[in-house]
């Protein structure tokens, strides 16, 4: 029979077991979340730093001026946040997004895999079952008595009508 796995359930040999999250990531071939959010956050931050150095030096590097904002100013500063914590959660969403497709097909072709097996195992037992009849069979056809043989004649072709 298989091994144990982690939640006591017995699995199948050569199919992995369907364990913990991280074990079920690092079958995925994936990072462990807070790796992968962190990734992604300084890869963004990084894009925007790159992205505003460029635009600033293709302005050629204006200097602000130090003056209070004006509403219509307040207002655009916020919409500004907004839009890069909306952006940073899209961020977030996407990853999380791509996390559990990774998992659902890993788990997917855990589970066709474990058919298959199963299908084979039966096709096995069936093989098995065949061969024991089969060799019982004509062990009886090789008998010194005839009512012996003759069951072994009916079996043998019982053996034929059901394959």
């Amino acid at each position: 029979m298989g091994e144990m796995a982690p939640d006591g359930a017995a699995s199948e040999p050569g199919v992995p077991a369907s364990g913990s999250a991280a074990q079920q990531e690092q079958a995925a071939g994936l990072w462990k979340i807070r790796y992968a959010l962190t990734v992604a956050s300084i890869t963004a931050a990084t894009g925007l730093v790159v992205a505003m150095t460029a635009v600033l030096a293709v302005l050629g590097f204006p200097h602000l001026q130090h003056k209070p904002l004006s509403t219509s100013q307040l207002l655009d500063v916020v919409k500004l946040v907004l839009g890069t914590v909306a952006g940073v959660g899209a961020l977030f969403a996407l990853v999380m997004a791509y996390r559990r497709q990774k998992l659902a097909e890993v788990a997917e072709i855990r589970d066709r895999d474990r058919a298959a097996l199963e299908q084979q195992r039966a096709r096995d037992d069936l093989t098995r079952v065949f061969n024991e009849r089969f060799g019982a069979a004509s062990a009886q056809l090789g008998h010194d008595e005839p009512a012996v043989r003759l069951a072994g004649a009916y079996a043998m072709a019982g053996l034929t009508l059901s394959r």
